[in-house]
């Protein structure tokens, strides 16, 4: 047991966060109603540690608390959503011209 506890905050630990393009592609998904499995679940246990993309998971969660119903939204508030991952994959390109920058 003491292994699986070891294990775990390890995995917490060592996690690496998504990049800009990985969460405009989940919130994507999600809005779109494209998602499956366990990706409402992997999305909202998410623990980023980068205070952008963490800052930006935060806006999509004020959105609607519940991702799973993001595809019912009313036009406002999808906007958003949409806002956040133009947003985004804009930082991702961002990111990519200058690699040695974070």
């Amino acid at each position: 047991m003491l292994l699986g506890i070891a294990v775990l905050a390890l995995n917490r630990r060592f996690a690496r966060d998504p990049t800009p393009q990985a969460l405009a592609d989940a919130i994507d998904r999600l809005l779109t109603g494209s998602y499956s499995g366990w990706d409402v679940d992997n999305f909202e246990s998410q623990r980023i540690r980068d205070p952008q993309l963490r800052e930006f998971f935060r806006k999509s969660m004020e959105v609607d608390r519940a991702p799973e119903t993001w595809v019912r939204l009313d036009e406002d508030r999808k906007d958003r959503l949409r806002e956040i991952v133009r947003d985004l994959r804009s930082l991702g390109e961002a990111r990519e011209a200058r690699p040695h920058q974070r």
